[in-house]
């Protein structure tokens, strides 16, 4: 495999001959729910070759089937399917491109892989650089110049969307359908803060966004994890009755902050966290049993200085999975809305479960519904990109 710097190019047939090629982008942590990875299929003039031809979320598949949205894996953020041989005769230049939301305060930075049709990494090429403002990148081209070429670019564009719509020529508004317009906000007058009641994150991917403006109140935002040993009726009811083993969930969570300091907040290891210093969240207490009340609690006193927080329940003893306990994680923001998450779709044999992720914006945090299970603490890290260093525990 051979890692590309910013300028470099090269012919395809030095690392393949392979016309079927695939594309993965890989974000930094905490950058994924904040970016939407684009490809445009371009013209010998460089410019689109109309809206059929920009893949993303909105358009999965060009009309000529030569460029096809990937499904990611693990912590890829977004991936192509490129079939040179099937492009028209008029579009020689493919254009693989990263923009941020215009709400989120995060770095586009990250790594581009290169593979053929059999998924054989054939090049990477690391792109963006801290500090360096980038809204929008240009990653990589691909593009046809007698024979088929590799083009690492990483150009990059401040003013995020608008800029890179206007570099390809585009004058539809393609990022309205993903909220990535950048216009100005229309200025109005503060109004009272509404009640928007309690609401429920019924799907994964489904999200809340939580304002954090002063008019919300200074309460820290709280999570609670509450749950308790299934109740049974009839004959199985003594046999319950004698199980001494009751469930003992753990609430906790991985954050990274946009100060760039990482950790973990959890009963095991006695990592409770902090109220009056960094990273200014805490946990409240081990509920072994179930039996508290009010479960246990996880708050945010500062959330605008979150970037990143993954809250996890992880199953230390007393039942198999998740299934054997009914667990609900509800949410109260600033305002004292409520939003309720439950744990319905479990995994046998998984104990560790991701419930939800925030991501932080410029005047907000982004709630996102996870319920993604896994063996444990090492393979959810895994899957969010952390990178902890993970050793056996006990409490």
């Amino acid at each position: 495999m051979q890692d590309l710097v910013a300028g470099q190019k090269l012919k395809l047939s030095e690392l393949t001959q392979d016309t079927r090629l695939s594309v993965a982008v890989e974000l930094a942590v905490g950058s994924g729910a904040a970016c939407q990875v684009f490809c445009f299929g371009l013209r010998a003039d460089q410019q689109s070759a109309g809206p059929d031809y920009v893949i993303f979320g909105g358009n999965q598949e060009s009309p000529c089937r030569a460029l096809q949205l990937e499904t990611p894996d693990h912590r890829m953020a977004g991936g192509f399917r490129l079939h040179l041989d099937k492009l028209p005769a008029d579009i020689v230049r493919i254009a693989i491109a990263v923009a941020r939301n215009p709400t989120a305060a995060v770095l586009v930075t990250g790594t581009l892989h290169l593979r053929n049709s059999e998924q054989v990494d054939l090049a990477s090429f690391a792109f963006g650089a801290a500090g360096d403002g980038q809204a929008a990148v240009i990653v990589t081209e691909v593009y046809l110049k007698d024979v088929w070429r590799l083009a690492a670019v990483g150009q990059g564009f401040k003013e995020g969307t608008p800029a890179l719509w206007r570099h390809f020529g585009i004058t539809r508004p393609i990022g309205d359908f993903l909220g990535l317009s950048e216009a100005p906000a229309a200025v109005v007058k503060p109004a009272t803060p509404v009640r928007l009641g309690k609401v429920i994150l019924q799907k994964q991917g489904d999200q809340q966004k939580v304002s954090l403006k002063k008019d919300t109140g200074n309460n820290p935002i709280c999570l609670n994890l509450n749950w308790a040993k299934p109740q049974t009726d009839g004959p199985l009811k003594l046999v319950q009755s004698l199980w001494s083993d009751k469930p003992d969930l753990d609430l906790g969570c991985f954050y990274l902050l946009r100060d760039g300091q990482k950790g973990v907040i959890q009963p095991l290891g006695g990592m409770f966290g902090a109220k009056h210093h960094s990273p200014y969240i805490y946990l409240d207490k081990d509920d072994r049993t179930g039996t508290d009340s009010d479960g246990e609690n996880l708050f945010l006193f500062r959330p605008a200085e979150v970037l990143l927080v993954v809250v996890f329940a992880f199953i230390y003893e007393g039942a198999a999975n998740f299934r054997d306990v009914g667990a609900v994680m509800r949410i109260r923001d600033q305002a004292e809305n409520e939003i309720a998450i439950n744990l319905d779709n479990p995994t046998p044999g998984r104990t560790f479960c991701a419930i939800c992720s925030i991501q932080g914006t410029d005047d907000g945090i982004v709630l996102t519904k996870e319920e993604r299970y896994f063996l444990g603490h090492r393979d959810a890290d895994e899957h969010y990109g952390f990178g902890f260093t993970w050793v056996a525990g006990s409490k």
